[in-house]
């Protein structure tokens, strides 16, 4: 029995932890002023706003499409892909 309530209070505080990251994104993520969707590449699943960085954005990243992929910067902030810079 003792075992158990151990795991389970190891549990809790990593579930705690999970809950606390998602709400510090989830903030950070709501806060970004995305813009809108004219870019060429809105809609590819890529984020191409040189704005963001991270393993969900494209490899060529041009100035010009900074404020134009919201949907997909969003969709990949708020999954944890992409950060704003």
């Amino acid at each position: 029995m003792k075992f158990s309530m151990m795991f389970l209070g190891v549990a809790l505080v990593g579930l705690t932890a999970c809950v606390e990251e998602d709400t510090a994104r989830g903030a950070m993520c709501s806060a970004v002023n995305y813009g809108n969707d004219s870019s060429t590449w809105a809609f590819d699943n890529e984020c191409d706003d040189p704005r963001f960085y991270g393993p969900g954005t494209d490899e060529i990243l041009l100035s010009s499409d900074a404020f134009r992929d919201a949907t997909d910067c969003r969709n990949l902030c708020f999954a944890g892909l992409v950060n704003p810079r």
